[in-house]
C-alpha cells in the first residue's frame, strides 16, 4: 500500500489590494499578486486549492475588493478567501458572498 501525495494548496497572504492608482512603498499590490497568481497558476498546475489569508484589501474599500475579485475571475481552482484585521467583512461579503 503507497502514501498518497496530500492534495496541494497554495497559500497567500497580506495582499493589502488598495484602490486603481493607488500604491504602497512605489508598488501597486493587485498588480503585484496578479502576476504572483499567474505563477503560481502556471508554475503549480496541479494545485488543488488556492487560501487566501488577510489582509485582502488595504482600507476595507468595495473597490479594492473588486480589484481582487478581477484577478480571481475564472480561477481554475476553487478559492478561499480568510479577513484579517484590515478587512471590512460586510462589504467583503458583498463581493464575494461566499467568502
Amino acid at each position: 500500500m503507497g502514501i498518497e501525495a496530500a492534495p496541494k494548496v497554495l497559500v497567500f497572504t497580506d495582499l493589502h489590494v488598495t484602490r486603481a492608482g493607488r500604491k504602497i512603498v512605489g508598488l501597486d499590490p493587485a498588480e503585484r499578486f496578479r502576476q504572483a497568481f499567474a505563477h503560481a497558476l502556471a508554475n503549480h498546475p496541479d494545485a488543488a486549492h488556492v487560501v487566501i489569508t488577510g489582509d485582502l484589501a488595504h482600507t476595507g474599500a468595495e473597490e479594492e475588493y473588486r480589484r481582487l475579485a478581477e484577478i480571481l475571475d475564472g480561477a481554475p481552482v476553487p478559492v478561499t478567501l480568510l479577513p484579517g484585521n484590515h478587512d471590512r467583512r460586510e462589504v467583503l461579503w458583498s463581493v464575494f458572498p461566499d467568502a
